[in-house]
């Protein structure tokens, strides 16, 4: 099992992700077909995995129940979808033209739009990584 020490040195070397985010329990970070959990509890340690544009979502404001909805029950998004797309178990990328978020279900899997959509609607802060700081969406 990977600790935040393993982690940090397996990801040390120049490795940045696409999204970085935190619900509750701790920075995780992804990027197409990988994700990484356990990068730091603040983002001082967590940054050095961001780059210039990199997505940041702070959900630590969410209560848990929210957090559950929005990471366990799904959907799952994939940053290999194209914007405004979903998939569904085994089937192939089809248009999310007219759907609601809760017409998806556990193991469907959405592009980060439409997750971060959702993210967004329920609270989360999102920005995004720009000249060494977070640059935070104003609502």
């Amino acid at each position: 099992m990977a600790t935040s020490e393993n982690t940090t040195k397996l990801y040390s070397q120049g490795d940045a992700f696409d999204l970085l985010a935190n619900f509750q329990g701790g920075w995780y970070g992804e990027k197409p077909n990988c994700s990484v959990s356990g990068i730091g509890n603040d983002f001082e340690r967590a940054r050095k995995y961001a780059r210039e544009g990199t997505i940041i979502v702070d959900g630590t404001n969410l209560e848990y129940g929210v957090v559950c909805d929005l990471s366990i029950r799904g959907p799952v998004r994939d940053l290999n979808l194209p914007a405004n797309t979903y998939q569904s178990l085994f089937g192939q990328p089809q248009s999310a033209e007219g759907k609601a978020y809760s017409d998806f279900r556990s193991l469907d899997a959405v592009s980060l739009d439409l997750w971060l959509a959702e993210a967004r609607r329920l609270g989360a802060k999102v920005g995004t990584y720009s000249n060494g700081q977070v640059v935070w969406e104003v609502n």
